[in-house]
């Protein structure tokens, strides 16, 4: 016996629709906010009058039910009976069809960690990213949804983060308060957070940077300063084997490097082959962050950090701003045949400015020998780029700014 069509709305990212595991393409631009909208209303029933003001505002009665009732056939035609209407009202048969945001709202309050992570994994993005429908009452509706779904991710982040901590998944946790920050900059939460876990951990730098962070993010979005929880960790912290400023050479300008060194996130490289090829283009970002973290003039952000930007249309600066990495490398795989074509970028995190760039053709006759010959090349290259342009940095500095004696 045959199976029954099953199709999948996700939104909490940019709209897609699977009918059994196959991209289904819905033509209308209304049509598909339509589905959006009963998909985000989670089984709240929506009438025909509610949907034609949010979608045809500008329209007549008369015309906005006749608009209504379009977009009804059309989904019907790309999808299949997805919609159900029962007296004048609609919902998305649950019979034919799920969501992503029913999925994250069911685990979304969950007590478990495991579960938490499994509903935030759902979330690709801001809700109905790239959605373009010029309709004030639904501009309106998007704004409220957006915060509504922000509010329940950044509670789940929270309680995620607090459960890690108290089970002691470090690693976890530093990745769920960089996700939170991610969402919300401003979260001096998760920016206490950070600081105490590297401060555990013994990385007492990075927890003081940590705090710069937050400082900065706080001026720039709300132009205000940090709480006063935030202030008296910072200050517990600055008190704690206080050590003294490196000395200055006022006449060259220039000063003894933190020996902790930059910190660098190595993003996921892109691939633009076929799928088949992950696992070749995921091996030369994880060998190259091993191999970069050996060195003691660097400091690498984690895989599972970095690996949360994969596939994902995020600004540079904000990427930097969310791991705290002073710089950024990236890059793309393409592979025809026995051929491999990988370009790689080093972009400074602050400015997003291209640092240094190279191109690579290699011979793939054995994938592991050509991953070794690239890392090897790179780290190379990078490790002396990237210690070149933060002396750089530090000698055009002021001397009075604190900056330039980390």
């Amino acid at each position: 016996v045959a199976m029954p069509d099953h199709t999948r709305i996700n939104v909490l990212g940019r709209f897609e629709a699977l009918k059994n595991g196959e991209p289904v393409q819905v033509r209308a631009r209304k049509a598909q906010a339509m589905l959006a909208i009963l998909a985000i209303e989670n089984g709240n029933p929506q009438s025909r009058e509610r949907l034609a003001a949010l979608l045809w505002s500008g329209t007549d009665d008369e015309n906005a039910r006749h608009n209504v009732r379009q977009a009804l056939s059309r989904i019907r035609r790309d999808c299949g009976p997805l919609v159900a209407s029962r007296s004048g009202v609609l919902t998305l048969d649950q019979n034919h069809c799920s969501t992503d945001v029913a999925d994250f709202l069911d685990l979304a309050e969950a007590q478990n960690a495991n579960a938490l992570a499994t509903a935030l994994g759902h979330i690709r993005g801001v809700l109905l990213e790239g959605v373009d429908i010029r309709e004030p009452e639904f501009e309106d509706w998007l704004r409220d949804a957006r915060e509504r779904m922000r509010t329940i991710a950044c509670t789940a982040i929270d309680r995620l983060s607090d459960i890690l901590i108290s089970e002691g998944r470090t690693d976890e946790a530093e990745t769920a308060f960089r996700r939170r920050l991610e969402m919300d900059p401003t979260c001096e939460r998760a920016h206490r957070g950070l600081m105490s876990l590297f401060a555990g951990s013994g990385r007492r730098t990075d927890a003081l940077r940590q705090y710069r962070l937050c400082a900065e993010a706080l001026k720039r979005e709300l132009d205000v300063e940090p709480g006063p929880e935030t202030r008296a960790l910072f200050d517990a912290l600055s008190d704690r084997d206080e050590q003294p400023a490196p000395q200055t050479d006022l006449m060259s300008g220039s000063a003894s490097l933190d020996t902790s060194g930059p910190l660098v996130a190595v993003l996921p490289f892109d691939n633009r082959a076929t799928e088949d090829d992950v696992y070749f283009v995921d091996g030369i970002t994880e060998d190259l962050i091993t191999a970069l973290s050996r060195f003691k003039g660097l400091q690498v952000i984690a895989r599972t950090s970095s690996f949360l930007y994969r596939g994902r249309e995020v600004p540079e600066a904000e990427i930097a701003s969310a791991l705290g990495a002073d710089f950024l490398l990236r890059g793309s795989v393409r592979r025809n045949g026995d051929k491999a074509r990988i370009t790689t970028q080093l972009l400074d995190g602050g400015s997003g400015r291209a640092l240094w760039a190279e191109q690579y053709d290699r011979d793939i006759a054995d994938v592991f020998e050509v991953q070794n010959d690239i890392v090897s090349t790179l780290v190379s290259t990078l490790v002396g780029r990237v210690e070149s342009d933060r002396l750089v940095h530090v000698r055009t500095m002021p001397v009075e700014r604190l900056e330039a004696y980390d």
